[in-house]
């Protein structure tokens, strides 16, 4: 095996749209829609090991639909959709390689802060969306393992649009509850 040259990990990654995302030093400037919902839409949820391809971006727009349902709380709502969204810049790493990796969930959360940063969220909401989370994993894990049928399942084109449109509409109530106009 090749070995690595230590002085050419810089941290970074080339998205989609050209942006250079550092891993390891990430700022909202890096942070861009298009890549996030690209990353999302195309990335196997469950390391790929669901009967069909199941999205991240579908698991996400799940939860959030989950949430917003039980709340009135535009904040929390956006923040349900996007409580995955490091994992359009790491991938859908499966919880028992976090377990072995303990550098790993740092970045990860670093990535989360600056996330949720971007979108004017509290990066503390993501402990509040983690039940949800947790319930729709089940529901998949049922449909995917046990024979129900919770929802049908999307190609990674229509997990995009279903996922870009929720999070136009998610900022929009969040912005209005905020008394935002993007129009000024």
């Amino acid at each position: 095996m090749k070995e690595i040259d230590p002085k050419k990990l810089n941290g970074c990654m080339t998205t989609v749209s050209g942006i250079q995302f550092n891993l390891l030093n990430p700022t909202i400037e890096m942070v861009n829609e298009h890549d996030i919902i690209t990353g999302l839409s195309n990335n196997p949820h469950f390391n790929g090991q669901s009967p069909k391809f199941f999205s991240v971006a579908q698991h996400s727009v799940l939860v959030y639909y989950h949430v917003k349902k039980t709340f009135n709380r535009p904040g929390l709502s956006l923040a349900a959709l996007l409580h995955d969204a490091a994992e359009a810049y790491t991938g859908d790493i499966i919880a028992p390689l976090k377990v072995l990796w303990p550098g790993f969930k740092q970045i990860e959360r670093r990535i989360e802060e600056v996330i949720f940063m971007a979108f004017g969220l509290d990066p503390d909401l993501i402990a509040q969306v983690k039940p949800f989370d947790l319930k729709i994993q089940q529901m998949e894990y049922d449909q995917f393992y046990k024979g129900a049928n919770h929802f049908p399942y999307q190609g990674s084109h229509q997990a995009y649009r279903s996922f870009m449109v929720n999070l136009n509409e998610a900022k929009m109530n969040y912005e209005h509850l905020l008394g935002v106009n993007k129009s000024n």
